[in-house]
């Protein structure tokens, strides 16, 4: 059996174990126990099921989405406004269905370049969807983040064939629609395509505008609305506990470990308890984004000097989306699902690629099994999960594995060899730069 072929299976195994446990465990809560939500179910409530699609279109409908709570970008609304000319449950069936193909299709692809065209490569992009909890997850809300993945998975897919400029095609929109995507464009680096980042860059920034421009009211006034409501959702979501429901944000682990902290001081010893704890979050937070921004530093020279393998970077690069985000719920996840297709499709042998594969598979299984009493979120009840505090470790375990794999793999004298090539595209790249500007 080929090395490909036996981690799928793994993977798969895994995924189908973990969805059986959780199916059964949460029928015997709401069955058997007669208990509600969120015991009987890891997925949301059911009364408000695919609202998140239902919200963004309503929103678009009238060309004034910023008027009620709403953070998506503007290209968002403009691509979704059509499904406002139709029923609300209609058309997100249509919207379903366009995504879910258009995602297969892509996850197939990608399959396909180690398992080839077969049976088992498609049943395989099939099963590693169908089985993921963040994939049904994102159906069950409507979130547009499977729109999202499929652009990413395209984007990867035609980078890998050669073809960037077409890659760029599908992570620009995903850029324009969610902003984090844009942490692909390291792919870029290894290759110092410096015209196609600064074209991308001018490109993402156009369309966000023109997008904006179909709204009612100025450019002014809408940008003045949207910043208002990312505040507001910064305030209800990244610093208060609205969105700690369910998902893999290193952010959120670390508001756990401090809310059990403040929790604890009150109870043994108030002297040592923060006064103001939404204020002591927000200090955490500056100093989470400067953890965050020397990550992204490291992660870049990792990408041009350490790491070789081209789907191992889209591995780690997707982790880093799903990890660094510090809101979101658990749709957020299906971003490992594309790093765990991409180890799957990774022909060469490494030590810890299996580690890597089994971690993330664990991630992406539910595990609602018990729930912090004193978190409440924005479904009015306390359902964050242990899986809030899990994943990012598994996440974070499988990321290390990744990165320790790729320095093994390796020598000093060929990471500086790396480097040094590196250094000297991006100098000759100054000077060309230079050139033309004098002759300008």
């Amino acid at each position: 059996m080929s090395l490909p072929k036996f981690k799928a299976m793994f993977a798969i195994s895994g995924l189908a174990f973990g969805l059986a446990a959780a199916l059964t465990w949460h029928w015997y809560q709401g069955a058997i126990q007669s208990r509600g939500y969120p015991f009987d179910t890891f997925l949301f409530l059911s009364h408000i099921r695919f609202t998140d699609f239902y919200d963004t279109v309503s929103g678009s409908s009238k060309w004034n989405p910023y008027s009620q709570l709403a953070v998506y970008l503007p290209l968002t609304y403009v691509v979704l406004h059509p499904f406002s000319w139709m029923p609300a449950f209609p058309g997100y069936l249509l919207y379903l269905a366009i995504t879910l193909v258009l995602l297969f299709r892509s996850i197939f692809l990608i399959l396909a370049i180690s398992l080839g065209h077969t049976r088992f490569a498609a049943l395989t992009a099939a099963a590693l969807l169908c089985c993921s909890s963040p994939f049904i997850f994102c159906i069950d809300r409507g979130n547009i983040e499977l729109t999202v993945m499929w652009l990413i998975c395209e984007c990867v897919y035609r980078m890998h064939r050669g073809s960037y400029a077409w890659g760029l095609a599908y992570l620009v929109p995903a850029i324009c629609m969610k902003v984090y995507p844009a942490v692909l464009l390291a792919m870029l680096l290894p290759r110092r395509r410096w015209t196609l980042l600064g074209i991308s860059l001018v490109a993402a920034t156009a369309i966000t505008i023109a997008s904006m421009s179909f709204f009612t009211g100025s450019l002014a006034d809408n940008v003045h609305q949207w910043r208002r409501q990312a505040s507001q959702f910064t305030t209800n979501y990244v610093i208060g506990n609205a969105g700690m429901g369910g998902t893999a944000s290193v952010w959120n682990a670390v508001k756990i470990i401090a809310f059990q902290q403040q929790l604890y001081d009150l109870n043994h010893d108030a002297s040592h308890a923060v006064n103001d704890f939404n204020a002591y979050l927000g200090r955490l937070l500056r100093w989470y984004t400067i953890g965050l921004a020397i990550t992204s530093l490291y992660l870049a020279i990792h990408v041009v000097v350490v790491e070789t393998s081209f789907w191992r970077r889209v591995s780690l690069l997707n982790l880093f989306i799903v990890l660094a985000t510090p809101a979101g719920a658990e749709y957020k996840l299906v971003h490992a699902i594309t790093s765990l297709v991409c180890l799957i499709v990774t022909k060469e042998r490494r030590a810890g690629d299996r580690a890597a594969v089994a971690l993330i598979t664990l991630a992406l299984i539910p595990k609602k099994y018990f729930y912090f009493p004193f978190i409440v979120t924005d479904s009015g009840l306390a359902d964050c999960s242990l899986a809030v505090l899990v994943n990012p470790m598994l996440l974070c375990a499988a990321a290390i594995v990744l990165g320790a794999g790729g320095w093994s793999h390796t020598t000093a004298g060929k990471r500086r060899a790396r480097l040094a090539a590196f250094l000297r595209g991006l100098a000759c790249g100054n000077r060309k730069r230079r050139a033309m500007a004098a002759l300008g």
